[in-house]
């Protein structure tokens, strides 16, 4: 058991508390296994209990923006409620400047983002543009290298 305090977004301290599967076999824990590459078939068949969770927690994430410290220390991808009013901007689209989807229509403007330290306007691999325009759907964009 390995307990942390971890920092939240509103800038307060919350205690988490970790337990460690023990490995009953002789050999590297579960978790390093995995790490490796291991393959473990509760892991690969699909759960629906676990794909439930996961589609509510997408839908959660298009509503999310990037709450940006006033004092521009940092962003943390986060839902409105959950960013400071006092210390921090939250800019979601299309309430701050949203880039067009397409950049050929700029009538048509995002509603879905804005995600922290990743702009469809100025990522350049994987690049949104014609005709691999990133998606109106932040669930869907590749990560921005």
């Amino acid at each position: 058991v390995k307990t942390e305090l971890i920092l939240r977004n509103k800038g307060v301290y919350e205690s988490v508390k970790y337990i460690q599967q023990e490995n009953f076999w002789i050999g590297p824990r579960s978790i390093d296994l995995i790490h490796l590459g291991a393959k473990f078939s509760p892991c690969i068949r699909k759960d629906q209990q676990i794909e439930k969770l996961i589609q509510k927690e997408r839908e959660k994430e298009r509503h999310s923006g990037c709450c940006v410290q006033n004092d521009n220390s940092g962003c943390v991808q986060t839902l409105r409620e959950d960013c400071s009013e006092t210390l921090a901007t939250f800019v979601k689209w299309p309430d701050y400047n949203p880039p067009a989807v397409d950049p050929s229509n700029s009538s048509w403007r995002r509603q879905s983002g804005a995600v922290c330290s990743q702009d469809p306007r100025t990522c350049e691999e994987p690049a949104s543009n014609p005709p691999h325009v990133w998606l109106d759907d932040i669930t869907k964009w590749p990560i921005c290298t």
